[in-house]
């Protein structure tokens, strides 16, 4: 079975299987009394009310929860979440639950919409998220709740300036890092936004004039035959970055063997 939302009836399970991980996984990073205090803080109640304030999963294999996790906003933010709760069982480590536990969270719609992500991460963890991307957020060290403040930022929203090749007041263009063809250009907002259709009329003024540059500035560089321009939007379409993008692809005659179709070909994702 793949990951579900929490339901109230899983609260105590889940407080169980939070329990048993600590003392078994979590032990040889803390002290017993250390885990101890957190066990007897994290109730069923306590997941019940945290299930109310967050997306909430579960992963059950024979009537048996095996792992859990959460992700919800960072103080009150839209554009910032944090992940809570994230643990799977010891018996089941290292055979892809965790895998899937970080694929449900960072594709669920908080995470696609939010420029950071943190996670207040267990000594023991933080390998395992450095694995998705996650930095220290202060450096690697432990704070004074013996926990390692770590976190993932979009990474259009901190692209290094040696990239970016135009902007405006509101956009900004740069070449694709994995092309599809020489002098693949991406035209972003400057604003974090998720979605094309959720761009301002002003913002998609900036992102025509950077394309109108762009093409002139291939006409003059390598003299393409046609382009492909397109977004894509939500992962159905094949969007893996979770800010919207503009992709403005030059084209040559017998670039492929089949041109016809056009964007449905080249646009196959992110």
């Amino acid at each position: 079975m793949q990951f579900r939302r929490f339901e109230p009836a899983d609260a105590p399970s889940v407080s169980a299987l939070v329990a048993h991980t600590m003392m078994t996984t979590n032990i040889k990073d803390y002290s017993a009394k250390y885990l101890q205090a957190d066990i007897d803080r994290m109730t069923p109640q306590w997941f019940i009310e945290k299930a109310a304030q967050t997306h909430f999963y579960v992963r059950v294999d024979n009537d048996v929860i095996k792992a859990c996790g959460a992700i919800g906003s960072y103080w009150g933010k839209r554009d910032e979440v944090s992940l809570f709760a994230v643990f799977v069982a010891p018996e089941v480590q290292g055979q892809g639950f965790g895998r899937q536990l970080m694929g449900t969270l960072l594709n669920d719609p908080l995470a696609e919409y939010a420029r950071r992500i943190e996670i207040p991460a267990s000594i023991t963890a933080v390998g395992f998220y450095q694995k998705f991307g996650f930095v220290g957020k202060n450096g690697l060290d432990s704070d004074e709740a013996q926990l390692v403040r770590l976190e993932r930022w979009c990474p259009f929203c901190t692209l290094s300036t040696d990239r970016i090749i135009d902007q405006n007041e509101l956009a900004l263009a740069f070449f694709d890092r994995s092309p599809v063809a020489p002098g693949h250009l991406l035209v972003i907002p400057k604003r974090h936004c998720h979605d094309f259709f959720a761009l301002t009329p002003e913002e998609l003024t900036a992102i025509q004039d950077l394309l109108q540059r762009g093409k002139a500035w291939l006409e003059q560089t390598s003299h393409p035959d046609g382009y492909n321009v397109g977004f894509n939007v939500n992962a159905a379409s094949g969007q893996s970055v979770w800010h919207a993008h503009c992709h403005l692809i030059p084209r040559w005659t017998g670039d492929v063997p089949y041109a016809r179709g056009g964007i449905r070909q080249i646009l196959g994702g992110d």
